[in-house]
């Protein structure tokens, strides 16, 4: 199962699939948008990373075995990006803990 978030994604991930020779009439690929309802799949292919856990939990349901998600460069850099800045307002609440500590530390 392919997973687009829109329409013009998936007809990308249709072409892709022509593409790498699948017939359009081939049933071993689906492309769904957005909402999967009761399917089930054994390999799930996000076409676009998942952007929010809501993405992740939807595809939960079809309990796969395998999680892939395709991306373009400038998608992997913008997910660092936004990772690094969510590892560095966790870090931030530890560094605050950990100056503290550190402070009690030098005290005694």
């Amino acid at each position: 199962m392919i997973v687009a978030r829109d329409q013009a994604a998936a007809d990308a991930a249709s072409q892709t699939l022509r593409t790498l020779g699948y017939h359009e009439d081939d049933k071993s690929m689906n492309v769904v948008r957005g909402e999967i309802g009761n399917l089930t799949a054994h390999t799930v292919i996000f076409f676009q990373p998942p952007v929010t856990p809501a993405e992740l939990q939807r595809i939960a349901m079809a309990k796969p075995v395998q999680v892939v998600a395709l991306t373009t460069p400038g998608e992997v850099a913008s997910y660092l990006v936004h990772a690094m800045t969510q590892a560095g307002t966790q870090a931030g609440t530890q560094t605050g803990a950990q100056t503290r500590a550190t402070t009690k530390e030098h005290r005694r």
